[in-house]
């Protein structure tokens, strides 16, 4: 006895086709944008020279930028290219 595949229906064979055409921008999106993206964040947590034994402070980059009165004064400035 020969089982038949099951066809798929017109939806989903479009909605296949797609995602096969998109993968390849998708892809790229996700290695040279979003990938570098949250790498930075990421980074942003800890004190490190790239050289030298990184450490985790977790938010302490944060508040120490929001403690120095000169980057609270240019932040607090009208122009947006100050910041």
């Amino acid at each position: 006895m020969v089982h038949e595949r099951p066809r798929l229906s017109r939806r989903h064979s479009e909605a296949l086709w797609a995602l096969l055409f998109i993968s390849p921008w998708l892809g790229w999106f996700l290695l040279f944008t979003a990938g570098p993206m949250i790498f930075s964040f990421g980074i942003t947590f800890w004190e490190t020279n790239f050289l030298n034994k990184s450490e985790y402070v977790g938010l302490a980059n944060y508040r120490e930028m929001l403690d120095d009165p000169s980057s609270t004064r240019r932040c607090g400035s009208p122009s947006p290219t100050r910041c």
